[in-house]
């Protein structure tokens, strides 16, 4: 009999090791628990608990942007404890978080410094702030966008609309991307966009707050069909296209390709054509060279918006250069 159950014990023993050995990763991984758990969240607090340690006489808990600045949250925790909260912690933000226990097997040993258990742990997702057009691809007429990145975000949603109010593009980033470019937009239109942040905390998606919107919308160019650039009678005349949205506009001139530009004239939304006279208080002269370029603006409250400046026309070779 002792032969028969030898041979039983022995064949347990091999399937166990064989099943552990053909285990996916995934499934060892998670056997390896951390020893800690987030148990809730708020914006500004995570909260935790840990697996009671034998021979425990106190507990720390340290945190930390990443695990090279760790603190200590308040004092030591009493033997018996097996849960804390960390306050004062900022949205958005993931941390790696530690506990650490003091060991002592008797009254009489040596104390040694012992870890119970270390984990990401992350705060609700914050509202996306630094909303912005990063690109303005004019002539493949693709617009890239930018805002500011939460380390304790998994992805981000995002929505585009024209300035007609319908929705141009929407989605989600496939990972923590801090950018996103939308396709087949119009050259000559405001967009608005905004941008909200989803976390997975404790296994479930936390979706933040949509950001306040960012505008976007492409330099007008002066190369399109039917705009020009000319000096003429002692007049620099510019005619560009109309950005639809832009409540203004900047006509700037310079008599160099890269520096020196000026607000030669400021137009209505309802112009985009301009005669001009003189430029920093001198006059236009025939045959002179000019660089020009013209600034969308989009006012909202007391904020104006603009589409920046990319591209400069010369007067001289009628062709368009690059800042």
């Amino acid at each position: 009999m002792k032969k028969i159950r030898y041979k039983v014990v022995s064949m347990v023993l091999i399937v166990a090791v064989a099943a552990f050995m053909l285990a996916p990763m995934s499934a060892v991984k998670a056997s390896a628990a951390s020893g800690i758990s987030q148990t809730g969240a708020t914006a500004t607090s995570i909260s935790l608990s840990w697996v009671p340690q034998a021979y425990a006489i106190n507990y720390r808990v340290l945190y930390g942007t990443d695990y090279n600045s760790l603190a200590q949250v308040g004092g030591n925790l009493p033997k018996t404890a097996t849960s804390a909260t960390i306050s004062g912690l900022t949205a958005g933000t993931e941390y790696y978080v530690k506990v650490v226990y003091d060991y002592q097997y008797s009254p009489t040993s040596t104390v040694t410094q012992y870890t119970a258990g270390s984990d990401y742990l992350r705060t609700m997702p914050d509202k996306v702030t630094g909303v912005n057009q990063t690109q303005w691809w004019y002539y493949i007429k693709v617009l890239d966008i930018g805002w500011t990145k939460q380390t304790g975000a998994d992805r981000y949603q995002y929505e585009v609309t024209d300035s007609k109010g319908a929705i141009k593009a929407q989605g989600e980033t496939s990972y923590n991307s801090n950018s996103v470019s939308v396709s087949k937009i119009s050259n000559n239109m405001v967009y608005t966009v905004r941008v909200r942040a989803i976390s997975t905390i404790m296994g479930v998606p936390q979706v933040g707050e949509w950001s306040e919107v960012g505008y976007c919308f492409t330099q007008p160019h002066l190369d399109e069909k039917g705009c020009y650039v000319r000096v003429s009678g002692g007049q620099l005349q510019v005619k560009f296209p109309k950005v639809t949205g832009a409540t203004g506009y900047d006509i700037m001139v310079s008599t160099k390709a890269k520096t020196g530009y000026v607000v030669a004239k400021s137009l209505s939304s309802s112009k985009n054509s301009a005669s001009i006279s003189k430029v920093a208080g001198k006059k236009v002269k025939n045959g002179k060279k000019y660089y020009v370029y013209v600034v969308a603006k989009k006012k909202v409250g007391d904020i104006t918006y603009t589409s920046g400046k990319l591209y400069y026309w010369n007067t001289k070779t009628k062709s368009l250069g690059y800042f």
